[in-house]
């Protein structure tokens, strides 16, 4: 969760604020403003461009202090599947990506998460880990 006293304009200043539609597989589109924060791709193959199947996986944090998820899975062909999950809990986010991912952090997530940590946002980083 983000704490109440974050200052989201501070943390977020190196990140452009704008409207997103997420437009989702089989459900109605996302509209939500704020940053995107990360990204993280991976195929099955070393050159994207050699790439049959894909995932990427992008983080956002709206205005309203949420985490949103998408996670789109496509192949060469042109077919491509849109997810997208919002809540407040980062960790109920992670969840969620777990599960689209036979119940484990696909190389997509990991690849976005180290980026997020990269970012340097604090209230995030603890998030990006897991605490046993």
């Amino acid at each position: 969760m983000i704490p109440l006293n974050a200052d989201l304009n501070k943390d977020l200043a190196k990140f452009s604020k704008k409207t997103y539609r997420i437009d989702r597989s089989g459900d109605l589109p996302l509209e939500f403003e704020g940053w995107q924060i990360a990204s993280g791709e991976c195929g099955d193959a070393n050159d994207p461009k050699d790439w049959d199947r894909f995932t990427i996986v992008d983080l956002y944090v709206t205005t309203s202090r949420k985490f949103v998820a998408t996670v789109a899975k496509g192949s060469r062909e042109g077919r491509t599947l849109t997810f997208a999950f919002h809540d407040d809990s980062m960790d109920t986010v992670l969840d969620w990506c777990r599960e689209t991912n036979h119940g484990r952090l696909g190389p997509a997530t990991r690849l976005m998460l180290n980026e997020a940590d990269r970012a340097g946002i604090a209230w995030l980083r603890t998030a990006t880990v897991e605490r046993i």
